[in-house]
């Protein structure tokens, strides 16, 4: 196939219209076809530039994720090229370093990879473009020929703890606990399972409604180190706790868990880590469910 006219990325791409199409394209003759991004497809037909802003797709950062761009053909297969882009600072382009996270071909089929969303990306919603070109390299703005882009509106998340650190660095137990929303699930890494999350110098403290989330078998601990308690719960706040095992510190009372607000525990365990004092101080509302054990 040869070339069928041209079409135009404009605007430093991300304002305004994102691109002006020139008539001459002939978009039909390839086109990306399907885009499933953590196993979430998106089958669309013929076109030279498609959004889909509606349905933000949600990342959190730290996390990978799988995916397979497919691409549809009219007159027979056709090498393309695949470039992918996210705004990862959110400042309205992708010219900042690591802001193109896959590229490959040139293929005549479904290309696959892994997208990671780096612990430094701003939490927000914002734009991810995905690019096809026929027989050359896409840019992210430009001018060039044959091919597809398509835009997702893709929501950053700081719900991952992806560190065993103890600091106010992003991925940390800490800061993630601090940057979720209120009532937001706070996931962890498979990268931590069978980990000891170790807490310095000073107990974390609920300041809104905290959802420690572990998956099922995944044997990850959290642990006082130099801090006296892991976790206090002021009067009006909340947290829940699911799969973890929490081991308390020096503290007389509570030194893993001190609970004068609402605390909910599933599956989980709390440990003293010594023989003398409790390791759950509960002043407050307590619901326990599944397999829970706590050694006072």
């Amino acid at each position: 196939g040869g070339q069928q006219g041209t079409f135009t990325i404009t605007r430093s791409c991300y304002s305004g219209p994102f691109y002006c199409m020139s008539s001459g394209r002939d978009p039909s003759l390839e086109w990306i076809q399907d885009v499933n991004f953590n196993s979430d497809p998106n089958l669309s037909g013929s076109s030279s530039y498609s959004e889909y802003l509606d349905s933000p797709l949600t990342v959190s950062r730290g996390g990978s994720y799988p995916i397979t761009i497919t691409p549809g053909f009219l007159q027979g297969t056709r090498n393309e090229y695949y470039k992918v882009w996210i705004d990862l600072n959110h400042d309205g382009d992708f010219s900042d370093g690591g802001e193109q996270v896959f590229s490959a071909g040139p293929s005549t089929t479904s290309v696959s990879g892994t997208i990671t969303i780096p612990v430094t990306a701003t939490k927000a919603t914002t734009r991810m473009r995905v690019s096809m070109r026929y027989n050359g390299i896409p840019s992210s703005c430009g001018t060039y020929g044959n091919g597809e882009v398509e835009d997702y509106a893709l929501n950053i998340r700081c719900n991952l703890v992806t560190s065993t650190l103890d600091n106010t660095g992003n991925g940390t137990l800490r800061n993630v606990s601090a940057c979720a929303d209120d009532g937001e699930d706070i996931l962890f890494a498979s990268t931590l399972n069978n980990q000891i999350l170790l807490i310095n110098s000073t107990q974390l403290t609920v300041d809104g409604q905290w959802k420690w989330m572990a998956t099922a078998g995944s044997n990850i601990e959290i642990k006082a180190n130099t801090a006296t308690r892991v976790l206090n719960i002021p009067a009006g706040f909340s947290a829940e706790i699911q799969n973890l095992k929490i081991t308390g510190g020096t503290a007389t009372n509570g030194s893993a868990i001190d609970n004068l607000g609402t605390l909910t525990l599933r599956d989980s365990k709390i440990y003293r880590a010594a023989s003398t004092g409790t390791a759950l101080r509960n002043k407050g509302p307590l619901t326990v469910y599944g397999n829970c054990e706590i050694r006072n």
